[in-house]
């Protein structure tokens, strides 16, 4: 049973309503955002929301291998693609739009973290998972997800590596 399913009921509904509307405001900001590197970081932002709407439903390992894949792997692969490519423009940004952004995340995370810590009847012990464990893990209950996501992963890669060259080579133009 998954710890999260002990929080009172409002609060998860709470906490699962204001998710779902984070993921659908990434959603439409990055339509209107035009800078690619911008539009990854707000990708990575909808992973994050999206993969804590599968851990609230009680798939906590599901979790962590979405923010492992879409978060570490899928945008840190973007961020090296746009380099390959190069992207000329930069928009400028007002410095208090961070800052505020930063604020009012740090205030959501510390409530989030404060009602989950309150709400538990006993503090949970500390558990010493090493990388052996974690992925013996892993390849016993994930093995044929994980060669699907991998061989995904080198296709994509393959691909983009590609198109980089074969946009700079002036072969393919959209």
């Amino acid at each position: 049973m998954s710890v999260l399913n002990e929080l009172p009921t409002i609060a998860y509904l709470v906490s699962f309503i204001s998710l779902g509307l984070i993921s659908i405001v990434l959603s439409l900001l990055i339509i209107k955002t035009k800078t690619l590197v911008y539009n990854a970081f707000i990708l990575a932002g909808i992973a994050l929301s999206v993969s804590a709407l599968i851990a609230m439903l009680g798939f906590q390992v599901i979790a962590a291998i979405q923010i492992i894949v879409y978060v570490g792997a899928a945008v840190l692969f973007f961020i090296i693609s746009l380099s390959m490519i190069g992207e000329s423009k930069a928009e400028s940004v007002d410095p208090a739009i961070p800052a505020v952004i930063g604020v009012v995340s740090f205030v959501v995370f510390y409530l989030v973290i404060y009602t989950v810590s309150s709400s538990m009847p006993a503090q949970p012990s500390p558990t010493i998972l090493n990388g052996s464990d974690l992925s013996s893990y892993l390849l016993n209950e994930f093995a044929f997800p994980l060669i699907i996501a991998s061989c995904g992963i080198i296709i994509a890669s393959a691909f983009s590596i590609y198109l980089s060259k074969s946009i700079k080579r002036g072969g393919r133009k959209q």
